[in-house]
């Protein structure tokens, strides 16, 4: 029951951030404030699912939905900076949440404030990213300085790496659609090969 609560907590919190954040990157400057405390409390509960989710595979789950929850209001502007700015999101999200499930498998004594040293932090890094990507892409990036070509050169070297430890075909070049079609290909091999 706990678990549940967990992750639906989680799930509902990344999308209150993010609801709060889009209001916010189109002009609302009141939603500022909204999106920094609910961007807090799902910190907190992110720290939480840290501590209390076992299954690797339900963290998994819920890292995907948080990552979704919170980058669903930004689709409706779709660019390959919005899909780089949510995978990113997803990475990170997931480096940190691995990092702090490692720090309390590690340690006979358990240390809160290092669990939160090694989550918390690397889940602040996401948001920061997945904020400047998704701030940068709304008010267009010729006010910026960053062109999308620049910001494709940047994260094309990031390619490899999620090929190699997520999604096999990625390109940064895919649609939405090709990207959830390879994703629901992949895990649809490896559930079948593992049964």
């Amino acid at each position: 029951m706990k678990v549940a609560t967990i992750g639906v907590l989680g799930v509902l919190s990344a999308r209150v951030f993010g609801f709060f954040l889009n209001l916010f990157v189109n002009g609302n400057s009141g939603a500022g404030n909204a999106a920094g405390f609910s961007g807090i409390g799902f910190l907190v509960v992110f720290l939480l699912q840290t501590l209390f989710l076992k299954s690797e595979k339900f963290t998994n789950l819920i890292l995907f939905l948080e990552s979704l929850g919170m980058s669903v209001f930004f689709f409706g502007r779709f660019s390959l900076a919005i899909l780089s700015a949510w995978l990113l999101l997803l990475v990170f999200l997931w480096n940190a949440a691995r990092g702090g499930k490692r720090e309390l498998d590690n340690r006979l004594k358990i240390s809160f404030f290092q669990i939160d040293k090694k989550t918390t932090y690397k889940a602040i890094t996401a948001l920061s990213i997945f904020i400047s990507i998704v701030y940068a892409s709304a008010n267009g990036f010729s006010q910026t300085g960053i062109s999308e070509k620049g910001l494709e050169a940047f994260l094309k070297p990031a390619e490899p790496l999620i090929q190699k430890f997520s999604i096999s075909d990625f390109s940064f070049q895919m649609t939405v659609f090709q990207l959830a079609d390879s994703i629901i290909t992949q895990q649809a091999v490896e559930q079948l090969g593992a049964q």
